[in-house]
């Protein structure tokens, strides 16, 4: 661990995270002791893919800023200890946006983290996706859309049901009749066929802070 700052330190820079992450063994020792040859193989990607985005990160914030050491330690060995076990590459990509998005000043002070991180595990980039084209307010989206928006990836019963799970987990809900009623009220007198109460959804309080969080992290790198 000799390239971690001192321990006396509370806060340490952006840089020196990067520095710790590109030394390949300072971060990790701290989980990889009792994993499999598999296991580390998945600890290495997520942090590889972490200081990516962190490097990219540091491009699009303007000047320097710290991270509380002892916070993003207990963050990252909590998303590695689930990202240890994770085959899929996209969803070891959605740990690292979460660890990067907890070094992002926006979210310096958010108390909801591991709420949060328990939602990544349950959750995929496409439910992500699905958040991303919602509102807290009914903002017209329907299941075609969604249908058209994964260009024929999922058919219409693969997106109802992604929809139902985001649900259960109320990242999303239903809109009511009266906030269609109120959408299409915008319209004046233009008659548009109004599909079943169905199709309409809507974020939720947990699922618009939750996708507020984690955007932060989703971080293009090439």
């Amino acid at each position: 661990m000799d390239n971690l700052p001192s321990s006396s330190d509370r806060n340490f820079s952006f840089g020196s995270i990067l520095k710790a992450i590109a030394s390949g063994t300072t971060l990790g020792a701290m989980v990889l002791s009792l994993m499999n040859e598999e296991q580390t193989k998945n600890i290495e990607d997520t942090l590889h893919k972490h200081k990516m985005q962190l490097e990219m990160l540091k491009e699009m914030v303007v000047g320097e800023f710290f991270v509380n050491k002892e916070r993003y330690f207990e963050e990252l060995k909590a998303a590695l200890q689930k990202a240890k076990d994770e085959a899929a590459e996209e969803k070891r990509k959605l740990y690292a946006s979460y660890l990067t998005a907890c070094c992002h000043p926006d979210n310096s002070d958010n108390g909801n983290r591991r709420i949060f991180l328990d939602l990544v595990e349950r959750i995929e980039f496409n439910g992500i996706r699905i958040l991303k084209e919602l509102t807290t307010r009914y903002n017209g989206q329907r299941i075609e859309y969604f249908t058209s928006l994964f260009g024929g990836e999922w058919s219409k019963n693969d997106i109802i049901i992604q929809l139902d799970y985001l649900t259960s987990y109320r990242l999303i809900e239903k809109c009511t009749l009266e906030e269609i009623e109120r959408y299409y009220a915008r319209f004046g007198n233009v008659r548009i066929r109004r599909p079943s109460n169905l199709s309409f959804y809507k974020r939720t309080a947990l699922g618009d802070a939750f996708y507020q969080f984690i955007s932060k992290g989703i971080i293009k790198t090439t």
